[in-house]
């Protein structure tokens, strides 16, 4: 349904990425972690800076956090 990918918030992010079992892991000051310990056999993570929850993140970060958590465009949006 959605042909390109469009810049989401944080918290936004996060809610969709839960949806498929991503976990959020805190670090120490900015930094996070979201991971899962089952994309294609493995673990697969990305580690993001986050000043706050409202912090908007660009098209290509949002592309390649989907493509890390090997999670289509349609279901991203859609689920």
């Amino acid at each position: 349904m959605h042909s390109n990918d469009k810049p989401l918030r944080y918290r936004e992010i996060l809610q969709k990425v839960k949806r498929f079992g991503v976990i959020e892991e805190k670090r120490k000051g900015v930094r996070r972690i979201l991971y899962h310990n089952n994309i294609n056999g493995g673990y697969a993570f990305v580690t993001m800076h986050v000043h706050s929850e409202h912090q908007v993140f660009s098209r290509s970060i949002i592309r390649s956090i989907r493509d890390r958590f090997n999670i289509s465009i349609d279901d991203f949006y859609n689920n």
